[in-house]
C-alpha cells in the first residue's frame, strides 16, 4: 500500500486515509452508535449481519490498539472491513461506482439514504455514472397523491356550493385552503425525491475526479 515508488504526498495521503478509517470505526463502535445501528438493523432485518460486522470491527480495533501491532495485519483487517461494510450497507453485490460513491458520501443521513436506495435496487450504475431509477414514476405518484387529495376535497366543497350551503367567496377560500393542505400533506414525497436526485448528482460529481485521478496514477 505504501510502496517505495510513491511520492511523499501520496504516502501522507494513504496514512491520512488509514487514520480516518480507524477513527470512523472507533466512532461507529461507541455505545450510542452501536445502539442506533442495532435498532436500524432490527428494522431492516439485518441483525445477525450487524452483530457479525460489529465483532469484526472490535477485533480490528483491538489489533490496532495492541503495542507494536503488525501494520500489514492492520491494513489487511481494514481492507476486509471495507468490503464487509460495503456489502452490509449496499447489499451483496455493489458495483465499483456504488462503493466509491458510498465511501465519498460524508453526511451520515445522506450516506444511509444512499445505501438504502442501493439495497432497494433504486440506483443504477452505468458508464455515465449513477442514476436514480423510477424518479419519473415517483414524481407522477407524488403529483397524483396531491391531485387526489385536492380533487376529492374540491368536489366536496363544490357540491356544498351547488346545494347553496357555500357562497362563491367561501368556496374560493375553501378551495385555496384545499390546495395548501394537499401541498402540506404531500410535501414529504417531493422533498424526498429532490433529496435523492441531488444526492445522486453530488456523488456523480465526486466520481468523475476520482476516475481521472485513478487513470493518471496508472499511466
Amino acid at each position: 500500500m505504501l510502496s517505495a515508488g510513491r511520492t511523499v504526498g501520496q504516502v501522507d495521503l494513504h496514512y491520512r486515509q488509514v487514520e480516518g478509517a480507524l477513527r470512523w470505526h472507533h466512532w461507529s463502535c461507541q455505545p450510542i452508535q452501536v445502539v442506533r445501528r442495532l435498532v436500524q438493523a432490527a428494522l431492516s432485518q439485518r441483525m445477525l449481519r450487524c452483530i457479525a460486522l460489529l465483532r469484526q470491527q472490535v477485533a480490528m480495533l483491538q489489533l490496532a490498539a495492541d503495542d507494536g501491532p503488525d501494520v500489514v495485519l492492520v491494513l489487511e483487517a481494514l481492507l476486509a472491513l471495507s468490503t464487509a461494510v460495503a456489502e452490509y450497507e449496499l447489499g451483496p453485490d455493489p458495483t465499483p461506482k456504488q462503493r466509491i460513491a458510498f465511501a465519498a458520501c460524508e453526511v451520515p443521513a445522506l450516506r444511509a439514504r444512499f445505501a438504502q436506495l442501493v439495497r432497494a435496487g433504486e440506483i443504477h450504475s452505468g458508464p455515465a455514472g449513477l442514476r436514480l431509477l423510477h424518479a419519473a414514476r415517483r414524481r407522477i405518484a407524488a403529483y397524483s397523491a396531491f391531485a387526489l387529495i385536492a380533487g376529492w376535497s374540491a368536489l366536496f366543497f363544490i357540491g356544498m356550493a351547488m346545494r347553496g350551503t357555500l357562497d362563491l367567496q367561501h368556496l374560493a377560500g375553501y378551495l385555496f385552503g384545499t390546495v395548501l393542505i394537499s401541498a402540506y400533506l404531500t410535501r414529504g414525497l417531493f422533498r424526498e425525491l429532490r433529496t435523492d436526485e441531488q444526492t445522486v448528482l453530488d456523488l456523480n460529481s465526486q466520481l468523475k475526479p476520482q476516475r481521472e485521478g485513478h487513470a493518471k496514477a496508472t499511466t
